[in-house]
This record gives structure tokens, C-alpha cells and sequence, in this order.
């Protein structure tokens, strides 16, 4: 059986002293999720995408699958989670760029209780609890956070998380159709239905590998046909060179 991937069930949301979602200078903006069923409704302008999106980055941090991946073949070996381009994306959407702006998420993987608490300003990591037990935040989220999230939702790696996230669990403008991406499909069914955590991640690196000789291969093609070209060209232009010559001898008998 494959092993059983960890969906996230969020619990609550808390904002502070980001002026987007601060009814006054005092109260925090919360959000307790209710078993079930939540909706967020809101004329256009009040931030319902800006909160779907923090929550999505309360996970993710400031990393990402390559822009590329998002648009091409996933898998291939320059996929990987990597930093966005902007970490400012919620500062800007404020006057005082969110400089002192945090937001906390307490939510589940399985039966862990997670605590996440991060800047707006840049989403940089403040903390991080699993099970009430503070860890470390390293130098940056790639030393725990990213193992530690990727083994409690029992996936591969931290690249089957944000795949997992981007795909089945968040719902954004830019996310590929999972019905007729047969990439995408590929790598879902890799990331959840594989054996073991180890499996799914060593599927990824055949995949890589694979991708990468078919790449060589077709660098060594393009490589190929040039220079079959270049012969082509030597071999008409010797040819040529002969009918030439043979031409001025009978020339030169007649004169």
C-alpha cells in the first residue's frame, strides 16, 4: 500500500500589524477555521486572493517550484524549490511595507500540531513549533523547516510538498490542468501513491536522470546533423571542384 501523504488542516489564522487586515491600530486580524466547509466572501479589493495567497506562503516561505517547471516539463533536474523572485509580495500591497506586519498559522499534518510564524515584509521564518516543542530556524527554512514539513506530510522531499500544495490542496490562477497535463499527472501520482517517502524520491532522481540523457541526446542530434551537414557540403564542394577541372583540361585541349 502507499504510504498515506498528510494534507494540511488549517486551524487559525492571526495577522498582526499589517494595515490590510487591521480593522484598528489595537485588534489582530484572526481566522478560525471551522470543521468543514469555509467560504470567504468580500467585494473586489479587500484581499480575499491576498489571504489565500499568505496562506500559501505561510508554508511555503519564500521558495518555489521554478517558473519554469510551472510552465514546462516538471521533474526536469533545474526543478527544485527555489527562492521567489520577490519576497516582497505583501509589502507592497501596504504604505508601510509591512515593516513590522507578522502573521501566525497553527494548523495539522496527520496527528503533528504545527505552529508557523513569519514576516510579512519578506516572509522570512520567526518560528517554528511542532507538538508545542520550539525548533531551530537555521539559516535559512532549507536546514529544518523544509525536511521537517516534507517528513510530516510523508512525502519525498520538500519539492513533493510544494507540489502537493500547488496541485491538490491551493487552487491559483497560474496552476497547470491536472487533466490534460500528463507531466503534472506523472508527478502527482509519483508524490502520493508511491510506496514510501524514499520510493517517491528516488523515482524523481531516475526521472532526472532520464531527462537529462534525453537532453544530451539531443544536444548530441543538433551536434550530428551539423556536422553530416558540414560533410554534405565538403563532399558537394569537392565534386564540384573536380567537374571544374575537368571542364578547363577539355577547354584548354580545344584553345
Amino acid at each position: 500500500m502507499p504510504q498515506t501523504v498528510s494534507f494540511p488542516i488549517f486551524q487559525t489564522l492571526r495577522v498582526t500589524d499589517y494595515a490590510l487586515y487591521r480593522p484598528n491600530e489595537a485588534d489582530a486580524f484572526v481566522w478560525n477555521f471551522r470543521d468543514g466547509p469555509n467560504a470567504l466572501i468580500g467585494v473586489n479589493g479587500l484581499g480575499k486572493s491576498t489571504l489565500v495567497a499568505l496562506i500559501f506562503r505561510m508554508l511555503t516561505g519564500p521558495w518555489d517550484l521554478n517558473r519554469r517547471a510551472l510552465e514546462g516539463e516538471l521533474g526536469q533536474p533545474d526543478v527544485a524549490p527555489v527562492m521567489i523572485a520577490d519576497r516582497r509580495l505583501f509589502a507592497r500591497r501596504v504604505s508601510d511595507q509591512a515593516r513590522s506586519a507578522k502573521a501566525e498559522l497553527s494548523l495539522r499534518l496527520g496527528s503533528h500540531k504545527l505552529v508557523i510564524t513569519r514576516r510579512l515584509d519578506d516572509l522570512a521564518l520567526v518560528s517554528f513549533c511542532v507538538d508545542d516543542k520550539q525548533l531551530p530556524i537555521g539559516n535559512d527554512d532549507r536546514d529544518i523547516y523544509q525536511p521537517t514539513i516534507a517528513e510530516l506530510m510523508s512525502t519525498g522531499s520538500f519539492f513533493d510538498v510544494l507540489i502537493v500544495l500547488r496541485f491538490l490542496v491551493f487552487v491559483f490562477e497560474d496552476r497547470r490542468s491536472l487533466v490534460w497535463d500528463e507531466s503534472a499527472q506523472r508527478q502527482i501520482f509519483r508524490a502520493t501513491l508511491s510506496t514510501t517517502p524514499a520510493e517517491a524520491q528516488r523515482t524523481l532522481s531516475l526521472q532526472r536522470i532520464i531527462v537529462e540523457a534525453d537532453s544530451s541526446a539531443r544536444n548530441t542530434r543538433v551536434q550530428v546533423n551539423k556536422a553530416r551537414h558540414a560533410l554534405d557540403e565538403a563532399v558537394r564542394t569537392l565534386q564540384s571542384r573536380d567537374e571544374n577541372q575537368a571542364a578547363l583540361y577539355v577547354s584548354e585541349k580545344q584553345l
